[in-house]
């Protein structure tokens, strides 16, 4: 068991490993399937593109980061993993994009952007960056790229699938909280592009552990040693809550406060703040769905 410290719900690249191992639950078979892909893709040449789809705090950052840690120890001599930062705010081309895969190569890039023309640079870096990986294949972990999409023009994303479709040396590892127009339509470049995966929710004993879980890192010991008094409101919110782990381990923060006895108030607690969330969910149905839950 991973020595007590703070689990950061937003930030899960700030844990250590052995931390972010201890605290998945329920991925634990995705995992070991996407590393296993990523294996084989660089054994073989042949590149891959996976989109792991799930709402806020589905998980799917707390995966990705562990899935760029394993591939970086268990596969270097083959792999380069690259990791986006969460939220890329200036990547508006197609040559913005592979010049931030080259600063996280640790490449330097003066000489390409010093070009005058885009075309130009967007060559020159996806130059730059397959001869800076050699018989490596480059992995890049992109989150929330649905926001990267909505930030680039028809013509710039159509730049981007093309150069993918002609590198053999680039993966993508991408998440966004829904399937998006810019994957879901049919005349979109990157229709059919990605493999999907969907992050479920955690049942309810999956929630029960995740929550024992973040207490052994947060040192808790006190709600370890009483969850029996627990367990009966927690089982009784998750059918009201579900099984979303940002949520669980939110519901986890507030019942160690409140206590086993205010099931009502941690869950009054929980539903004022993620008021937020469930407004987009709610944004996200279509309209006939929505007219139903309103209606409900």
């Amino acid at each position: 068991m991973p020595a007590p410290g703070r689990c950061y719900r937003y930030f899960p690249a700030a844990l250590e490993g052995e931390t972010l191992r201890h605290l998945l639950v329920g991925r634990q078979e995705l995992l070991e399937s996407l590393f296993n892909e990523a294996n084989r893709a660089s054994a073989s040449g042949t590149p891959r593109f996976f989109l792991l789809v799930g709402p806020r705090g589905a998980g799917k950052s707390h995966l990705m980061s562990l899935l760029c840690r394993r591939i970086r120890d268990e596969l270097s001599d083959r792999v380069i993993p690259v990791n986006l930062a969460g939220e890329e705010y200036s990547i508006f081309r197609a040559s913005d994009f592979f010049l931030r895969v080259l600063a996280g190569m640790g490449v330097e890039t003066r000489d390409v952007t010093a070009l005058e023309d885009d075309l130009l640079v967007r060559e020159a870096a996806v130059e730059r960056i397959t001869a800076s990986a050699g018989e490596r294949q480059v992995v890049v972990f992109v989150e929330n790229i649905h926001e990267i999409f909505g930030q680039m023009d028809r013509r710039e994303v159509r730049a981007l699938r093309s150069v993918f479709q002609r590198t053999d040396d680039l993966s993508v590892i991408a998440s966004a909280p829904s399937l998006f127009p810019g994957v879901l339509d049919h005349d979109e470049p990157f229709y059919n592009f990605f493999r999907v995966f969907h992050l479920r929710e955690l049942d309810c004993a999956e929630s029960k552990d995740l929550m024992r879980r973040v207490a052994e890192v947060d040192g808790d010991t006190a709600f370890i040693e009483n969850f029996g008094d627990y367990e009966p409101g927690i089982e009784a919110l998750w059918h009201l809550v579900g099984g979303n782990p940002g949520l669980v381990v939110r519901l986890y923060e507030i019942l160690s406060q409140c206590g086993a006895g205010e099931m009502a108030e941690a869950f009054f607690r929980l539903a004022d703040e993620q008021t937020p969330y469930y407004q987009e969910v709610f944004r996200r149905l279509p309209g006939q769905r929505r007219l139903i839950l309103d209606t409900i």
